[in-house]
C-alpha cells in the first residue's frame, strides 16, 4: 500500500489539524490553502494536504513527514513500512 493511501485512510482528525498549523508555520501552505481544507471531511482534508505538500516538492514533503513523526511517532512508523 502506498504512503499516500496510508495516510488518507488512516491519519486523524486531530493530527491533521496539527500538521496544518505547522505546515502554515513552516510557509508551506499559506492561509488560504489552509481556509480551502479545514472544513473537509477528515479523508479529503487528507488526500488535499498530501496532494499540496507533494506538489510543492521535496523540502515540503520532508516537512510534512517530520511533522508527522514527531506528532505520532507510531503512525509514522507505519507509514514507513
Amino acid at each position: 500500500m502506498s504512503v499516500r493511501t496510508k495516510f488518507i485512510q488512516c491519519v486523524s482528525d486531530a493530527v491533521l489539524d496539527q500538521l496544518l498549523d505547522r505546515l502554515l508555520d513552516k510557509k508551506v501552505l499559506n492561509e488560504g490553502e489552509i481556509e480551502s481544507v479545514k472544513l473537509k471531511k477528515r479523508a479529503d482534508k487528507a488526500r488535499e494536504i498530501f496532494d499540496m505538500v507533494k506538489r510543492k516538492g521535496d523540502e515540503a514533503s520532508a516537512i510534512l513527514m517530520k511533522g508527522i513523526k514527531d506528532l505520532d511517532s507510531f503512525f509514522y512508523k507505519e507509514l514507513d513500512n
